[in-house]
């Protein structure tokens, strides 16, 4: 015969783990979307973690919800030296040149959103990059900006008219790999940029 005492401790047991069980299917409805959601779209949004570029067709993107990478790119050391804002709404690129060039890129971006943009060459890992070229509007909007081989020398961050965001093209050695970081910190959901290429470089 089971005594009283057992058969409540076992109903308690028993019910301590429904608890358990409920609370952690709660945990994973509420959270599990989120997870996928980054997985989906993560590609791209840290330096670590790159869309690879393998010709100079032009790109299209449209800012989504995950607004920051899951590593912070531009803290301590490896901020950059043009960018005061932070990162938010990031786009790294990735290529490598196929020979001795200079390229020269231009970003479209929505009306009234500012985008600001790095160039790196990737000399072993993340941790060690070499900035190449800076942009990034100080307190004001440049929805056009990039690289130039007709604009040189005309960049200045106090100043956003239809020749000032530009830097001069990009230098690039053949066999050695470049990222392209773009970042824009007053965008928001489905504002979009388009990205082409222009100059002899190659990857």
């Amino acid at each position: 015969m089971q005594h009283p005492e057992t058969g409540s401790y076992c109903i308690n047991k028993q019910r301590q783990r429904s608890n358990r069980l409920f609370w952690m299917a709660i945990f994973l409805l509420a959270f599990a979307p989120q997870t996928l959601l980054y997985a989906q779209n993560a590609k791209g949004k840290d330096c670590n973690s790159p869309i690879i570029l393998e010709n100079k067709s032009s790109i299209s993107e449209s800012v989504d919800k995950i607004d920051r990478g899951q590593v912070n790119d531009l803290a301590g050391e490896n901020s950059p030296s043009c960018l005061v804002k932070g990162e938010k709404y990031p786009f790294w690129y990735q290529f490598t040149a196929s020979k001795n060039s200079s390229l020269s890129f231009n970003i479209e971006g929505t009306d009234g959103t500012n985008w600001d943009w790095v160039i790196y060459e990737l000399t072993d890992n993340c941790e060690n990059k070499i900035e190449l070229a800076c942009n990034g509007a100080l307190n004001m909007i440049c929805s056009n900006t990039g690289a130039s081989t007709t604009r040189k020398n005309s960049y200045n961050p106090q100043v956003c008219d239809e020749s000032n965001p530009f830097n001069d093209d990009i230098n690039l050695n053949k066999g050695s790999t470049y990222i392209l970081f773009l970042n824009c910190t007053d965008c928001r959901q489905g504002d979009s940029f388009n990205l082409t290429f222009d100059g002899r470089g190659r990857f």
